[in-house]
């Protein structure tokens, strides 16, 4: 707080109260990012409004929270384009859209959300995000599968009986099992 008051000290006192706000919405929506879609709707509905039951925030100001622009939740609480600056990098990174744009405060959202080693911390992927592909592809191949690049896939062959997926036709008449 003491070097954001350097800035801005109305920033310094809105800090708390802006990490409190982003924290209630991860506790709120971390739980569905990990966790199976479920097609149940009264499930997902009760699961919902019970988490419901601890927030402060209103439906539609979560909704705004989760939709606005980055830098129109940003101006909400801050003052100091440094400061919005530096918090708006985690609405952009990555993201290949401004502060400005719909939507980008989930990113910033988002990015609070990650986990490394603890919340809130990121890494980068040595070689960058190519190399998890590639390795992916490395170690499918190395368990047998067969990886066709830029083919379209024109049905999906199953066993009649069982239903299991046995493999694909390709567009070019090849077929992958």
């Amino acid at each position: 707080m003491k070097e954001i008051s350097k800035f801005s000290k109305k920033d310094a006192e809105m800090f708390g109260p802006y990490e409190e706000k982003l924290e209630e919405i991860v506790s709120l929506i971390s739980p569905y990012i990990d966790s199976e879609p479920s097609l149940n709707l009264r499930n997902l509905a009760g699961s919902f409004f019970s988490a419901r039951k601890s927030m402060k925030s209103s439906l539609p100001e979560l909704y705004h929270l989760l939709s606005a622009p980055a830098a129109t939740i940003l101006d909400q609480y801050f003052e100091s384009d440094i400061l919005k600056g530096t918090l708006a990098s985690d609405a952009v990174i990555g993201a290949n859209q401004g502060p400005y744009s719909a939507n980008s405060s989930y990113v910033l959202i988002h990015h609070v959300m990650g986990e490394v080693l603890e919340k809130g911390v990121w890494a980068y992927v040595e070689g960058g995000m190519g190399s998890i592909s590639t390795y992916l592809a490395h170690l499918a191949r190395k368990r047998g599968a067969t990886i066709a690049l830029n083919s379209i896939v024109d049905k999906i062959i199953t066993d009649p009986t069982s239903k299991k997926v046995l493999g694909v036709k390709l567009s070019d008449g090849q077929e992958i099992i």
